[in-house]
């Protein structure tokens, strides 16, 4: 069952009282999930549902980073005045700063890049399922707000059998977003398996006025002849033009295509002229299973 945890009375002498938890369940961050900056969870309640984290995977506003293996905690100290009588007056906490270390691919790595610098905001899942946020008013729920965002260069792998990382540094504007407004929720599900868009191209295999065969596959690098590593991505419906994921232009096939079960989809029909095919938005897929994206259109020219 979902839950807020550490619910407890407001009144300072009720803290630590039996209904309030008295130790916090945090475990290892495993998890970053960054989102476009002002993405906003309007109830606490939509916080804890699955579905709401992946609409806004699907709309390209959520993007989850998972196992993080090592975290180096760069936080600033906080900052005290100190009179010349040695009394000392707080005057602020000291930020967050953290560098996530991840063992991803070359290709992923390379596609974090595009985040340097970008307007997010960050949200954490430790290793029991706990995601962290903060509420700026006590019913909506946001990330917390970035300072910088940057997505270092991989490192070189140690001859102490240290892997290749892919560090980003995370500076967090302000700790009394956790501090004094932080939310942290163990939902029903498990947050360590939500996973962003997947960028797929469509090829066209062959082509007759009498049928199309298609490929959906991704690039995992270069292989070692030297061409693109394509993984073929098996799966998506094709059964009808309104049922399934294919969107064909001036090109009319006779649905149902065949899923050949390697990434290759088969289309026949009766003199089918040149158009163009692609798949539906991430938003509007009617696939089940972890959300893609084509990256362009592929034109079929009927010869």
């Amino acid at each position: 069952m979902s839950g807020i945890t550490a619910v407890c009375a407001s009144d300072l002498e009720n803290i630590g009282a039996i209904a309030c938890t008295k130790n916090n369940p945090f475990l290892d961050i495993v998890s970053v999930i960054v989102l476009k900056a002002g993405t906003t969870f309007d109830t606490f309640v939509d916080f804890a549902t699955e579905s709401k984290h992946t609409d806004l995977i699907k709309a390209k506003k959520m993007y989850p980073i998972h196992q993080v293996f090592e975290i180096e905690d760069k936080s600033e100290e906080a900052l005290y005045y100190e009179s010349p009588t040695g009394a000392r007056v707080p005057r602020r906490l000291g930020k967050y700063r953290h560098v996530f270390k991840f063992n991803k691919s070359l290709e992923v790595h390379k596609a974090l890049q595009s985040f340097r610098n970008a307007n997010v905001e960050v949200m954490f899942v430790d290793s029991a399922g706990i995601i962290s946020a903060y509420s700026p008013d006590g019913i909506k729920v946001r990330g917390f707000s970035v300072a910088m965002f940057n997505p270092e260069k991989m490192t070189q792998a140690g001859q102490d059998n240290t892997p290749a990382w892919t560090p980003i540094a995370i500076d967090q504007l302000d700790a009394n977003e956790w501090n004094s407004k932080g939310v942290a929720i163990l939902p029903g599900w498990n947050a360590i398996l939500l996973q962003p868009v997947t960028s797929v191209r469509i090829k066209v295999v062959s082509k007759t006025a009498s049928k199309i065969v298609l490929n959906v596959s991704y690039i995992d690098g270069i292989a070692g002849d030297g061409t693109e590593n394509a993984i073929g991505v098996a799966g998506i419906l094709c059964d009808a033009a309104l049922t399934g994921d294919f969107v064909f232009t001036t090109t009319t096939p006779t649905f149902p295509g065949v899923d050949m079960g390697d990434g290759n989809y088969e289309f026949t029909g009766t003199a089918m002229v040149t158009g163009s095919v692609t798949l539906r938005t991430p938003a509007t897929a009617l696939t089940p299973g972890d959300p893609i994206e084509v990256i362009a259109p592929a034109t079929i020219t009927i010869p």
